[in-house]
């Protein structure tokens, strides 16, 4: 006799699930047909590899749907010996223990079965002695007994799936906590080699439970162990998001571990939002995150710089970043290598005299020795004073800047640069701008790429008339500078070509009337405006960044533009394309780019937050100090008509 649970794999792989489609009734011969095949195999396992037999069941899988917990069928009938429970029925015991898609399958059929097919495996194939050292006596017994045989050879996902679908199919049960304990803590200490299937599992889990038991919670120490395990998720933005929610949903209860692991999880969430450029995200976890400490003083100040530089080039986000930098305590960003700086940046960007007065009065109140030996004379500190003179046309200061740029670092650097071309340009004067052309000429290396982005950045934003007023070929210039950055960088690997795409894309759009239609005439072909932003987009999303087209603005076949799309200028690309849409009306363009945000890390609640807070004035200058106080003021002053399109995601 061949056991079915004879032995327990160590380190088996995750079962691969196919995509298959519903079961209809034109189906059902060639359902006969898959099924007759593995009906051969099953009876005759040595005869076939075990690649044959997998393709078997994926086969019949695809068909049949027996393996999807949204089928609640019972029992599909068959006419084959080894599905109806012939004499001739066996189960390979070598197979089991090494094929995780055989055991799947095995106990897909077993749960499914009708009584006659289990008393059967009863009889040849349940062991006398199981994980639990009991015997299976009962038909009763054959669910719990699946699930730890799930357990102890590791296949988590199929026990997610089992259970699932038992309980789905015997609504009036109630779910046996145990049973949910020890799966959870099956998820918590495995280590899979595909975390992602694993944890999107937990999830779907989690959903399911907690719909029935409302106020369900797990362990502090599940809680623990998952978080760890999580944070490797950070290809899958949106997949961490949902694991973390449900240890940043715990109440802490004055545990200070609990506390603890909720901040890095917040701080995780907030660090990956910030590269990708989602300020709705970083909000939103910022709010909660802000709650578990007294003071803004407790924070970690790499967070809260990152928050301040991100608020600071996102102006629907603004007044958060002024009320988060009001709350800093003077004595205590002045001494900080990278929060002085960033709010420096933040007073610059913003034309707030008053608050760059008040920075520098606070550094002569509180700046210690150390501050004025080392911080006050660092390169950063020095660039961003450099912007903030320039800003507020304070020529002497400027001068006594750069001054003491030249005597502490000999050089000025790529930011000195890219803040003094800034600066010509914001003047808007033809002489200003030949100035600046002439001096991003002369700057050598890496060190000239922000420079050129930021010139071409300008050029796209003239209109026709005022190109022509400035008697400048703005193509040629554009061709140039994009040329010079090619060949200091042939293989696309910084950031200016991140930022050419998204200035490319926005260069297309007449939602803000200030777009020079000569862009968009030039570049759409056939398409139409907004048709042509989407298939950018979908051309360009999968490619590499050595393949990128060099330069977009004159491509001799704008069909075939491929731009860089990475995960830092992704949302920001998608988001202007959704307000083209917007603007022309296309629902269906609209609704792509929701769905696409999805994909790249965002949740509906970001999402709705995002749009919200550059709409309604109401939703950007709120004074929201906790994230339930940003859901009420969504509730009460967001846009209806959108949340209503959000659903449709």
């Amino acid at each position: 006799m061949i056991k079915l649970f004879g032995r327990l794999l160590k380190q088996p792989t995750t079962p691969t699930r196919a995509k298959g489609r519903t079961l209809h009734t034109t189906q059902e011969p060639l359902l006969q047909i898959k099924s007759s095949r593995l009906d051969h195999y099953l009876l005759n396992p040595k005869n076939c590899s075990t690649q044959q037999l997998q393709d078997a069941i994926r086969e019949y899988w695809e068909l049949s749907k027996t393996n999807s917990v949204s089928n609640l069928k019972s029992h599909i009938p068959n006419n084959n010996r080894f599905f109806n429970g012939g004499e001739n029925l066996q189960i390979d015991d070598s197979i089991y223990n090494t094929c995780p898609m055989y055991r799947c399958f095995l106990r897909w059929e077993l749960i499914r079965s009708n009584s006659s097919l289990q008393r059967k495996f009863m009889e040849i194939g349940i062991p006398q002695k199981t994980v639990l050292s009991t015997t299976v006596k009962r038909i009763s017994d054959i669910f719990p007994h699946l699930i730890q045989n799930c357990i102890a050879y590791q296949d988590i996902p199929n026990a997610v799936d089992l259970f699932i679908w038992h309980y789905s199919k015997n609504p009036d049960r109630l779910l046996d906590e145990n049973m949910i304990h020890e799966i959870t803590n099956s998820i918590a200490y495995s280590n899979p080699l595909k975390p992602e299937h694993l944890f999107s599992k937990f999830v779907q889990f989690m959903n399911f439970v907690t719909e029935r038991i409302k106020t369900y919670e797990i362990t502090e120490q599940h809680a623990l162990q998952i978080c760890a395990n999580a944070l490797s998720l950070e290809n899958d933005a949106l997949l961490l998001k949902k694991v973390l929610g449900y240890v940043l949903n715990m109440p802490c209860k004055n545990s200070n571990t609990v506390r603890s692991t909720q901040v890095k999880a917040l701080y995780s969430l907030i660090s990956l939002d910030c590269r990708r450029n989602n300020p709705a995200g970083v909000l939103l976890h910022w709010t909660k995150v802000r709650e578990l400490y007294a003071t803004i003083s407790n924070h970690d100040t790499r967070i809260l710089y990152k928050i301040i530089k991100l608020f600071t080039k996102q102006k629907a986000y603004r007044s958060k970043c002024a009320d988060l930098v009001s709350a800093i305590e003077p004595e205590h960003f002045v001494n900080n290598s990278l929060l002085l700086p960033s709010i420096i940046n933040f007073a610059s960007a913003t034309h707030n005299f008053p608050l760059a007065t008040k920075i520098m009065t606070d550094i002569t109140m509180y700046s210690n020795i150390d501050t004025q030996n080392k911080i006050l004379k660092s390169r950063l500190f020095l660039s961003t004073l450099l912007r903030l003179h320039l800003t507020f046309q304070d020529s002497i200061g400027v001068e006594r800047v750069l001054k003491e740029i030249r005597k502490e670092h000999g050089i000025l650097t790529s930011a000195d640069y890219q803040v003094i071309i800034t600066h010509l340009l914001k003047s808007k004067k033809t002489d200003d701008l030949m100035r600046a052309l002439t001096l991003s000429q002369k700057i050598e290396g890496f060190k000239a790429l922000p420079s050129i982005i930021t010139i071409i950045n300008y050029l796209t934003l003239l209109r026709q008339d005022e190109m022509k007023n400035k008697k400048l070929n703005v193509r040629a210039v554009i061709y140039n500078m994009i040329l010079k950055a090619h060949k200091i960088d042939p293989a696309h690997k910084d950031k200016m070509w991140d930022i050419l795409a998204s200035i490319f894309i926005r260069s297309l759009t007449t939602y803000k009337n200030t777009t020079s239609i000569m862009w968009v005439n030039n570049n759409k072909g056939k398409f139409s405006s907004i048709d042509f932003l989407r298939h950018c987009y979908e051309n360009s999303k999968t490619k590499r960044p050595k393949d990128i087209t060099i330069n977009p603005f004159a491509s001799p076949s704008p069909r075939d533009i491929i731009l860089k799309i990475s995960a830092s200028n992704v949302v920001v690309i998608l988001r202007t394309i959704a307000k083209e849409a917007s603007c022309q009306r296309r629902k269906d363009v609209f609704l792509w780019c929701m769905n696409e945000m999805t994909e790249n890390g965002m949740s509906r609640e970001e999402i709705e937050l995002d749009w919200n807070s550059m709409q309604k004035h109401q939703i950007r200058r709120s004074k929201d100090k906790s994230s339930n106080g940003i859901t009420e003021n969504l509730k009460e002053h967001g846009l209806k008509d959108f949340k209503r399109l959000l659903l449709k995601i």
